[in-house]
């Protein structure tokens, strides 16, 4: 049973609901979306992860001096998102 080192929400992009991506202790990836949760597949939120830390790798790799980009200001009028949890098998 993998044990979850890491949690990352992922927003939905169809829905209000925010999928949890979990790195296990092993470098495994799972997510509490349905896709991965019945057919244990990588799924859009697992690539987005991967892809969001390999950006991370190579922009801190590149550009070691350069400032942080700025945040945008938060959206007050967003509905709010369902945290759907991470299940440990």
């Amino acid at each position: 049973m993998p044990k979850w080192i890491e949690r990352i929400p992922v927003d939905s992009e169809t829905s209000d609901a925010t999928y949890i991506v979990g790195i296990s202790d092993e470098g495994e990836y799972g997510c509490s979306c349905p896709h991965w949760k019945f057919r244990r597949q990588e799924c859009k939120h697992i690539r987005s992860v991967r892809t969001g830390a390999m950006k991370r790798l190579t922009a801190a790799a590149t550009s070691l001096s350069a400032p942080a980009p700025k945040s945008p200001p938060p959206d007050f009028t967003a509905r709010p998102r369902r945290m759907i949890q991470l299940e440990d098998d």
